[in-house]
C-alpha cells in the first residue's frame, strides 16, 4: 500500500521535505445557488448559473525531522499547483490559508512536528499533463471531453491572413482579418490574442460540452491545433 502524500509547489511532501500524512479526504465542490422569496409563492425561488464556489481542504502533517520546521514553514506559503497521491493525473490551484488562523506547530517530545495546514482551493481539478490535439484545416474532427462540466479550450492556429471561423457544435465564433502567423484563442480567458495584439472576432467562443464535440477550423490557415482544458470535480 502506497503511503500518503501531496506535491505543493512541485515538492513532495516526503520525499522532499519529510512530511508524512494519513489519510487525504475526497471533496467536491459546492454549485452557487441563488435563493430568493418570491411573493406568493410557496417555498423558496433556487436559481445558479452553473457556478461553483471555491472551498478549503486540509491535511494533518507530521515532520519527521525537527530541525525542518522552518523549511517547511517557508514551503507552506503562498500559492501553487496542488497534487494529492490519490490522483497524480490531476492538480488542484490551491493557496495556503489556515482558515485565516496562524499554522499551530505541536512539539512532540523535541522528535517531530504536528500540524494542520489548510489550503483554499479553487473548484476545478485538472489535468497534470494535457496534450494539444491536431485539427485538420477546413475538416471536421471529434474531440472528446473526458472531464465532468464544460470545458473552455485554448485553441492556435497559423493563419496566413483574412477571416477565419470556428464552428463548434451549433455555434460559429469567426475572427476577423486575421494578420499572418500564430493567433491563439482563450476560451477560458476570453481573448484572441497574435503577436501580443487583440484580434477583432464575433459570435461566442469555442466551448466543449462533456462528451463528444464536433469542431471545424475553416479559412486560409496552415496549421490548428486544441487543447481541451478538461476540468473534474
Amino acid at each position: 500500500m502506497i503511503e500518503p502524500f501531496f506535491i505543493f509547489k512541485k515538492l513532495h511532501s516526503i520525499e522532499d521535505m519529510e512530511c508524512y500524512t494519513g489519510y487525504l479526504p475526497e471533496i467536491a465542490p459546492v454549485k452557487i445557488y441563488e435563493s430568493k422569496k418570491v411573493r406568493g409563492r410557496s417555498g423558496r425561488l433556487n436559481m445558479t448559473y452553473g457556478d461553483y464556489d471555491a472551498y478549503e481542504y486540509s491535511i494533518e502533517i507530521q515532520l519527521a525531522n525537527f530541525d525542518r520546521l522552518q523549511e517547511v514553514k517557508r514551503w507552506l506559503t503562498g500559492s501553487g499547483k496542488l497534487v494529492l497521491s490519490t490522483d497524480m493525473s490531476k492538480y488542484r490551484d490551491v493557496i495556503v490559508t489556515n482558515s485565516s488562523k496562524p499554522i499551530e506547530f505541536e512539539n512532540e517530545d523535541g522528535f517531530f512536528w504536528k500540524f494542520q495546514v489548510t489550503f483554499q482551493s479553487e473548484p476545478f481539478r485538472r489535468y497534470v499533463s494535457e496534450n494539444k490535439i491536431a485539427l485538420e484545416p477546413n475538416k471536421e474532427k471529434i474531440i472528446h471531453n473526458s472531464g465532468d462540466e464544460i470545458a473552455r479550450p485554448l485553441i492556435r492556429v497559423v493563419s496566413r491572413g483574412g477571416n477565419i471561423t470556428i464552428d463548434c457544435n451549433d455555434e460559429t465564433f469567426t475572427l476577423l482579418n486575421t494578420p499572418t502567423g500564430l493567433i491563439e484563442i482563450d476560451s477560458e480567458n476570453g481573448l484572441v490574442i497574435a503577436e501580443g495584439a487583440r484580434i477583432k472576432n464575433k459570435g461566442n467562443r469555442p466551448l466543449l460540452a462533456t462528451g463528444h464535440n464536433r469542431i471545424k477550423v475553416s479559412g486560409n490557415i496552415s496549421e490548428a491545433d486544441i487543447v481541451r482544458r478538461c476540468v473534474f470535480l
